[in-house]
């Protein structure tokens, strides 16, 4: 069982502070894209749309190398972590691609998706 806490502060799509921390939370099993690549700022506007000035539970699991909790965080009985992950993805569920241009770490779901798409089309 975690403990309720007031976000103060969405940092990036997967690391928030609390006003009782002085240390940042981070989400478990959540990998957002860095601030600054593709698809930061939209991770960063859904959990900030989800959490900001709101109380949320915060189960912390372990601590990172920075010292910061990684936790499961519910706001309103609802799980922020699984909704961050169909918004971003999972940081175990991702394989990098490699082609002739070059390579590329995607989640999963995209790489058998775009196997798929390219299976279906040699079945024509």
């Amino acid at each position: 069982m975690g403990r309720k806490e007031k976000v103060t502060r969405v940092i990036d799509g997967d690391t928030f502070k609390t006003r009782s921390r002085k240390q940042s939370v981070r989400l478990a099993d959540v990998k957002a894209p860095e601030i600054g690549t593709s698809g930061a700022a939209r991770a960063t506007a859904a959990l900030r749309k989800m959490i900001q000035g709101k109380d949320v539970i915060v189960d912390t699991v372990t601590r990172d190398k920075y010292g910061r909790s990684v936790a499961r965080v519910k706001v309103q009985g609802k799980s922020v972590n699984r909704a961050m992950q169909k918004q971003v993805g999972t940081s175990g569920a991702k394989r990098t691609v490699r082609s002739a241009k070059g390579s590329a770490t995607l989640p999963r779901s995209t790489v058998a998706r775009a196997v798929e798409k390219v299976a279906s089309r040699r079945r024509r």
